[in-house]
């Protein structure tokens, strides 16, 4: 580990549990088919022809305007993101209970007196933790990240964002939601893509707790949150969460000050949709993602939100790599054993496209209940057609797994710092590293 506005009122709330120990993920080998035949199919709906313009590396396209990065006549950063930062990190496992939303019985899933969530929350510590808690380091109030994880991912996904960050001096908070995540797949229970929609609403919940326990003189996490800082990540789907939070005409938390979704579903999302207010946002895929199409969904949103927005894009990257670390190795092993005979062994994706065969999915739950064009959402599956791993992705060889999350992970906390740091100086500098330290790796595109 490294060293290195009131709240929305959401209703009553319960911390059911706070484990100390460190969050122990799902069997990796298990979680990751499981996910990856999960994730699959929620794509659907944004899913055409993944044909994307060639990307230039190591390029720096210009930088937003409205953003605090902007291209710097003194490119050298003083911080190198890809080390930890100064603090220890802390590790609290809440469980937290939303009864003002109680669940409604539906073809797949029981009724429910609650939302239940359970949540990993990375902090700064003043001392190297014992069994994963430690006391809050001095300094704060910090700046809160809430990270959404993928369709059938678990929040385990946020591990190496949330240390980082936190060792940075972040609260980082992950949680799992309802029914999109890998217990329910590991249980056998089904997967519900309408409950994307109330996944917004537990991010706001979450928030609101954190700030009622920083509040509170008693909890370990007394102080320790800047309700004036906040931010959303997410992957894939918790990607399409995080713009829903960040965006949505009726679902959006005016307390987020910045939003990173990566690799996000979101294609239907109409140009105003990115303007109902104005928030600084980075965008994040691969060109050669397999399920959510780049030039529909990340290159086209960025597009529609400049100019408050940037985008980085992986030379090769493909969508698996951004929420489940595998080495080489294993990621080898898994696609010799499931991967289509044509698939790249050394493809993040490649044999999650095989779980799903030649049977594509027409799960478009998930975006009735986000409203119509009076919601500034616009799907149309005639214009836009569904193919899921249609192209060739999967059998070109992608970017290694590992490192693309790495790079993710420092381009998310140099952004963040970007626009949340406390101080102008940290600010700059955190702009000099995402705009020209990150982008000289080679598969790194900013622009």
């Amino acid at each position: 580990m490294g060293k290195g506005f009131a709240a929305t009122g959401h209703g009553a709330a319960a911390w059911i549990a706070a484990s100390s120990s460190s969050f122990k993920p799902e069997g990796i080998i298990v979680r990751f088919i499981a996910s990856i035949s999960a994730f699959a199919c929620v794509c659907a709906a944004c899913l055409a022809s993944n044909a994307t313009p060639d990307v230039a590396q190591s390029n720096i396209v210009g930088g937003a305007i409205g953003l605090n990065c902007q291209p710097s006549t003194s490119p050298m950063a003083a911080t190198d993101y890809a080390m930890p930062g100064p603090y220890e990190v802390g590790i609290i496992e809440p469980t937290f209970e939303d009864f003002s939303r109680p669940i409604v019985a539906n073809a797949k899933h029981a009724a429910a007196p609650a939302r239940t969530l359970p949540t990993s929350i990375y902090y700064p510590a003043s001392e190297t933790p014992l069994f994963g808690q430690g006391s809050l380091a001095k300094g704060g109030p910090f700046p809160l990240l809430v990270h959404s994880h993928g369709y059938g991912s678990s929040r385990a996904e946020a591990t190496q964002l949330g240390k980082r960050a936190a060792s940075y001096g972040y609260i980082v908070a992950a949680l799992d939601f309802p029914f999109t995540n890998t217990e329910r797949i590991l249980a056998g229970e089904s997967l519900d893509t309408s409950d994307v929609v109330h996944q917004a609403g537990d991010v706001s919940f979450l928030i609101d707790q954190l700030i009622a326990a920083s509040s509170d003189p008693t909890h370990v996490l007394a102080g320790a949150v800047d309700e004036t800082r906040i931010g959303v990540t997410g992957v894939s789907l918790g990607g399409l969460t995080t713009l829903l939070v960040a965006f949505h005409p009726k679902l959006q938390d005016p307390r987020i000050k910045l939003a990173v979704p990566i690799a996000p579903v979101s294609s239907f999302f109409m140009p105003e949709f990115y303007h109902t207010r104005e928030l600084p946002t980075l965008f994040m895929a691969g060109d050669q993602d397999a399920f959510v199409a780049y030039a529909r969904n990340a290159r086209r949103s960025f597009e529609r939100a400049l100019p408050n927005a940037q985008l980085v894009t992986f030379n090769k990257g493909t969508h698996a790599a951004f929420a489940f670390q595998l080495d080489a190795a294993s990621l080898a092993l898994m696609n010799a054993l499931l991967a289509p005979a044509d698939a790249d062994p050394a493809n993040a994706d490649a044999f999650g496209c095989a779980v799903t065969g030649e049977t594509l999915s027409t799960d478009h739950d998930y975006i009735a209940p986000l409203g119509g064009k009076e919601s500034l959402v616009d799907y149309d599956p005639v214009r836009e057609p569904i193919i899921m791993c249609g192209g060739d992705e999967y059998k070109r060889p992608g970017m290694d797994a590992l490192e693309q999350v790495e790079l993710a992970t420092r381009g998310v906390v140099a952004f963040a710092q970007a626009q949340l740091a406390a101080t102008p100086d940290a600010r700059a500098d955190a702009c000099r590293y995402l705009l020209h330290e990150l982008p000289k790796h080679p598969a790194v595109r900013i622009e």
